[in-house]
């Protein structure tokens, strides 16, 4: 449980970090365009204006495996990774600009391409397989079949693509452009790369006719069942008595106004006024549940996974509340009361978070005023022991780079802890068993990590060995 505590008072307490610096920061209201992009054209409300930068690219890598080859790029974020697709780099760009920003448009224009012959087929992403903590000792063979892209003239079809979303950026609401480009392209038939050296990227867009100011009436909005009022409270009365104050507004489900399709909609409607008129940044949500006894509502995102899983509780949906255009993120952009399927309903799901939000699965009254009790004690003791207990592996198998992401995302956590040690139960050497876990946990430390895959009954992880 103090491990939980850890990393709820942890969230919560951002809160508190930010009371001092709030002023300022409502004060700093530039733009915030990030990335290299120079300033052109009008710079005047209404007006369309226009930036641009020029991304340079290195000549594309290619290495021989045993029946095809790789293709990588020093300067890709990522890999595509489209089933039966050749696996080409993906260099990500994003840029941020001031809440309520209109994009009107982006234009990526590519060098003049220069044509490599290839003398096999590039590989395609391998199949996920999964890896429970009890058997990670167990060998994994990767199997593929050698893929011609009979089908495919040219991959991709279209070398970029852009996407718009609405969130935070230091406590600040922003909008978000995400831009993809492709610097290789791939022609099956004629066995060749065609590979650009740099990318112009131009982008239109307009600015909010006024700057878009949010109020500072509250920081933190803690809601409850009603049988969870009293507990949390006294939670409350303790974030509002600190010095300088958490300003807390506790509000149970059966405050919030029946307003949406659902009770769902309702409580993300409320917590979108609460950001609108009263300055809400943080949410606290608390209660527990199996699905048909949820103490809190739940919201289902429809994503399978493989065949054993339709949908997922998703507490994501109660933190993206605006899309791309400063609108409401409802989810279902279909309306046929699955939300979030991929792609149907994701022109409104730009899963950037508008709040930070945290979740406390309470399941009674006793366990309400249990961790209460333990996040106020935490509070006016702080036992920090600069301890972290970090689990993981592999999560995607078969890369070129042979990378353990699990691991190396949890090496740039512990870099943003300083003073910490940290027990890392890792596939890599061999200690990821469920015995060290549990032995992990009664050492007494602030926060848990796990990073790979999971659910309410189980975590798992990949492993290349």
């Amino acid at each position: 449980m103090f491990c939980i505590i850890g990393r709820v008072e942890a969230i919560i307490g951002r809160v508190e970090a930010k009371i001092m610096s709030k002023l300022l920061s409502f004060l700093i209201i530039g733009i915030l365009v990030l990335g290299g992009l120079g300033a052109v054209a009008e710079n005047k409300v209404n007006k369309v204006i226009s930036e641009s930068e020029t991304i340079n690219f290195s000549t594309p890598v290619i290495r021989e495996k045993d029946s095809c080859i790789s293709i990588d790029l020093p300067e890709k974020t990522i890999n595509s990774w489209e089933k039966d697709k050749p696996t080409l780099p993906v260099v990500t760009k994003v840029y941020t600009f001031p809440f309520g920003t209109q994009i009107e448009n982006v234009k990526v224009t590519f060098s003049k391409d220069i044509k490599q012959t290839i003398s096999k087929p590039i590989e395609s992403p391998p199949e996920l397989q999964i890896k429970y903590v009890t058997h990670v000792a167990n060998n994994i063979k990767n199997s593929k079949t050698l893929k011609t892209y009979s089908d495919i003239d040219i991959y991709p079809e279209h070398r970029y693509g852009y996407r718009t979303g609405a969130g935070l950026l230091n406590e600040q609401h922003v909008i978000y452009l995400t831009v993809d480009i492709y610097p290789v392209e791939y022609h099956p038939k004629e066995n060749a790369i065609y590979y650009s050296t740099s990318v112009d990227i131009d982008i239109s867009y307009v600015l909010p006719e006024k700057p878009v100011n949010f109020p500072d009436e509250y920081d933190l909005l803690i809601i409850v069942p009603d049988e969870f009022k009293s507990a949390f409270q006294r939670l409350a009365d303790h974030k509002n008595n600190l010095d300088p104050p958490v300003k807390t507004k506790l509000v149970t489900l059966n405050e919030i106004p029946s307003v949406g399709v659902d009770k769902q909609e309702s409580i993300k409607y409320y917590i979108k006024d609460a950001v609108e008129n009263w300055g809400v940044t943080y949410v606290l949500l608390v209660g527990a549940g199996v699905e048909g006894e949820e103490i809190f509502p739940v919201r289902q995102a429809w994503i399978g996974s493989g065949t054993y899983e339709n949908y997922f509780p998703c507490d994501l949906y109660y933190a993206d509340i605006y899309n791309g255009t400063g609108g409401f993120s409802n989810w279902d952009f279909d309306g046929d009361g699955k939300y979030a399927e991929y792609p149907t309903d994701f022109p409104n799901v730009d899963v950037y978070p508008d709040v930070y939000l945290g979740k406390l699965p309470c399941n009674n009254v006793d366990e309400a005023n249990t961790i209460v009790d333990k996040i106020i004690f935490y509070k006016e003791h702080n036992k920090m022991v600069k301890k972290i207990l970090q689990m993981g592996g592999d999560s995607v198998t078969g890369d070129p780079e042979d990378i353990y992401e699990d691991e190396y995302a949890e090496e740039k956590v512990l870099e943003k802890l300083p003073g910490y040690s940290a027990t890392q139960l890792w596939a890599s050497n061999g200690k990821l068993t469920k015995k060290n876990i549990a032995e992990g946990f009664k050492d007494g430390v602030d926060f848990v990590e796990f990073s790979g895959h999971g659910s309410w009954a189980s975590w798992a992880t990949y492993t290349s060995f």
